[in-house]
């Protein structure tokens, strides 16, 4: 459990630093519908969720956590120049484990 805290707070410190790389008038760099300010409305959404698992750990937040994350992943790895590595969100997905 610890391990998964860990991970959450690492990608939460990747998410704030990647949040100042954005700027109002940032685009995809022409790559199709790569969208700066969804990328953060994801990673928001992935935090949001993450600290309210780390306050009350059940089953459902876990779950949810899971979904953030898979949504978020599922956005940022068509997007090159969002400043997240898709393989260390899938990375992050697949170390985490809802099961009591």
């Amino acid at each position: 459990m610890k391990n998964l805290l860990s991970r959450f707070f690492l990608v939460g410190c990747i998410s704030l630093f990647s949040f100042s790389c954005f700027g109002e008038d940032d685009d995809d760099g022409g790559v199709g519908n790569c969208n700066p300010s969804k990328v953060v409305e994801l990673a928001n959404a992935y935090q949001s969720a993450a600290m309210t698992y780390t306050q009350n750990q059940t089953y459902a937040n876990c779950m949810n956590v899971k979904q953030k994350l898979t949504d978020f992943y599922n956005y940022v790895k068509n997007c090159p120049n969002s400043g997240y590595d898709p393989d260390d969100l899938l990375d992050a997905l697949d170390n985490i484990d809802c099961n009591p």
